[in-house]
């Protein structure tokens, strides 16, 4: 055995931290001498007895083993690490089963290496069934079950072994909206329709309307052309979930690419059978963005302000609408594809899927 005394005033406290004591205080410790290694990753991780020290040369620093790992030991103040990479406050987790990543950066102001860390609350969610962590990278991988939609506190921590800098982050699971259509209603053809599909037969004053708005928010839907008519008007609408092509509570991507109400340029060309089109929105701002096979036009979700929509999306959500125009328009096929099949194209980043 060997006998240590410490400073007056001073003794070991949890993870070698010197702690204030009353008086000097003589400690037997299991492990042997002093040894010397080039850094900490040269340090030993088996054969070693609890009490045992090493020394860093790199850093200059003293080290402890405590059983299962090494614990830097302080004689002097200590500077806590600093964040160089902060993630954001909120995380979406994605419903479909893939994972997703976030990922914290810090350093030491002493030029300790650090390592990161993390823990939940509650200490269980249900709404993860793993986190991996690689240098600083949080790799979640979500449930799938739809009961365990809902909420939880992730705290990313990053130590340089004495001090701990933490990171709280709300992450959420949210199932994707199943979008269904009556099919009593004259509108709405039984043929084709099912859920996240629909055959519509509408004109300039029979608006075909999903039975469910997409989640509150910011939400992201494709819908693939399976079968085409002459004048097709496709888009998101809010308020009365009504809207004729003339009226300001709807936003539809017409036939010919241009915007309607207004008859407004996009920068996208016209659309038919097996082309794709994108729907971004935000019921927070009331506006909805227009997309065509990957692209955007000229209302980008990531850098522009959508076409505004009226009818109280804050309040209403926005709702699948299809419309003909000023003509009935029978035989329309839409596939909400990116319900079925997964997003095609890139999701604007801050947007799930409705």
């Amino acid at each position: 055995m060997v006998s240590r005394t410490f400073k007056v005033g001073q003794a070991f406290g949890k993870r070698g931290v010197l702690s204030k004591a009353t008086q000097a205080v003589p400690e037997e410790v299991g492990g042997g001498g002093v040894t010397a290694y080039a850094n900490l990753a040269a340090f030993p991780s088996s054969g070693n007895t609890v009490g045992d020290y090493a020394f860093a040369t790199d850093t200059k620093a003293v080290y402890i083993w405590d059983g299962a790992e090494w614990d830097r030991v302080s004689t002097g103040n200590n500077e806590t690490p600093r964040l160089t990479t902060t993630p954001a406050s909120a995380h979406s987790l994605n419903s479909g089963g893939s994972t997703t990543a976030i990922t914290i950066a810090a350093s030491d102001p002493e030029g300790f290496p650090i390592t990161y860390s993390h823990d939940t609350n509650p200490t269980s969610p249900n709404q993860i069934t793993n986190v991996a962590e690689s240098n600083g990278v949080f790799t979640l991988t979500p449930s799938t079950n739809s009961a365990h939609a809902g909420n939880f506190t992730l705290r990313l921590k990053a130590s340089d072994g004495i001090s701990t800098i933490s990171h709280p982050i709300t992450v959420s699971l949210a199932f994707n909206t199943d979008f269904t259509f009556d099919t009593s209603l004259s509108t709405i053809s039984s043929t084709y329709t099912t859920t996240n599909k629909i055959g519509a037969d509408v004109g300039a004053s029979s608006t075909a309307t999903s039975q469910q708005i997409g989640r509150m928010g910011k939400g992201y839907i494709e819908m693939k052309i399976i079968t085409a008519v002459a004048y097709m008007m496709i888009g998101m609408g809010s308020g009365s979930f009504n809207a004729t092509y003339s009226s300001g509570d709807s936003v539809y991507l017409y036939s010919d690419g241009k915007k309607y109400t207004g008859n407004s340029a996009t920068g996208l060309s016209g659309y038919g059978v097996n082309d794709i089109l994108m729907f971004a929105y935000d019921t927070a701002a009331g506006q909805v963005w227009l997309g065509r096979n990957g692209s955007w036009g000229n209302k980008n979700p990531a850098s522009d302000a959508g076409w505004t929509c009226t009818g109280s999306p804050s309040v209403n959500g926005f709702k699948p609408m299809f419309n003909g125009g000023s003509s009935t328009q029978a035989g329309l096929q839409v596939e909400f594809i990116s319900h079925t099949q997964g997003a095609q194209y890139t999701i604007p980043t801050g947007w799930v899927l409705a």
